[in-house]
């Protein structure tokens, strides 16, 4: 140890005496930097900053150490007009500075608004179909907006091993809308499907022979 050769070309070979030396520099110290590379991008500043959009959902009433807290209101109303202002403000056709002053007193109405309300909106679409645009037209662009954000989630690649299941050596030659439909009915397992319907449509389908019960 390391491996010595005439002439290396696609392997690092650094002069070390331990095996745990080697893949300490070969491996473990360029897999971190890797990592902290990807946490550094995923999580830059820009990507931060989109999470104060959530200052226009209702139920931020219910953390008390943000609602009760000016400073933290401040900071995030500000962040949302400097990141998104220009775009509500082109939309709405008014100046960003019409915009900036007209959202501190929107917002306080909307939380307001909610205060005595024993059900609040969960979700960011429950918000946006409660939310009316002539009364508040600033927090309805901004919601179309955290609504349309991209999410990223793990749920679509843990059914990839699935297909290991669904499609067995025995399903070669499986079509590919018959391979769709059986991973979506193993992804979506907890949606109720009513039998009378699938035979409806099995029933209608161009057979050699008729489909009697």
């Amino acid at each position: 140890m390391p491996r010595l050769t005439s002439l290396m070309k696609n392997r690092e070979n650094p002069q070390v005496e331990t095996p745990e030396k080697y893949y300490k520099i070969v491996l473990f110290i360029p897999f971190l930097d890797e990592l902290l590379a990807d946490l550094e991008s995923r999580f830059d500043e820009a990507s931060i900053s989109v999470y104060d959009l959530d200052v226009v959902l209702p139920n931020i009433i219910e953390k008390k150490d943000i609602f009760n807290d000016k400073t933290k209101i401040e900071n995030k109303i500000l962040n949302v007009v400097n990141q998104f202002g220009d775009v509500v403000s082109n939309y709405l056709n008014v100046s960003h500075d019409i915009f900036e002053k007209r959202i501190s007193g929107e917002l306080t109405l909307w939380h307001e608004y909610f205060l005595n309300e024993k059900q609040l909106p969960v979700t960011h679409i429950d918000a946006l179909k409660r939310c009316d645009y002539d009364c508040f037209p600033e927090i309805n662009i901004l919601l179309n907006i955290l609504v349309t954000l991209p999410v990223t989630t793990a749920s679509a690649e843990r059914n990839f091993p699935s297909l290991r299941r669904i499609k067995t050596w025995m399903r070669t030659r499986i079509s590919e809308d018959r391979l769709n439909g059986l991973a979506l009915l193993h992804a979506h397992h907890d949606i109720t499907i009513n039998s009378e319907d699938v035979i409806d449509v099995f029933a209608k389908s161009n057979r050699r022979l008729d489909f009697v019960i």
